[in-house]
């Protein structure tokens, strides 16, 4: 085991002060938006539209199913964190 100082990032920025300790999701998201590539995109008001219905016989088949499974953990992992956001995640499987 080594020492390696401080804590600053976990599945997010860690801040250390005297009232305890901060977690702040932003870096995360940002990094998952990075990947993806949609930093460019637009804030909803609504997390996904309503009434829409998914199909598996249209769209664009996924070249490589490791990236969208590794998206999905990490999507998942903040619906934990951010239960917000949970319903329009869970209607994307």
């Amino acid at each position: 085991m080594k020492d390696l100082g401080d804590l600053k990032y976990f599945l997010g920025e860690v801040f250390l002060s005297s009232k305890g300790i901060f977690l702040c999701q932003r870096k995360y998201i940002f990094d998952i938006l990075q990947d993806t590539g949609m930093t460019g995109a637009c804030i909803s008001l609504f997390p996904m539209e309503q009434n829409i219905h998914l199909f598996l016989t249209t769209g664009e088949l996924i070249p490589d199913l490791t990236i969208y499974r590794r998206l999905i953990g990490r999507l998942l992992y903040l619906t934990v964190t951010n239960p917000d956001i949970q319903f329009a995640i869970n209607n994307q499987n």
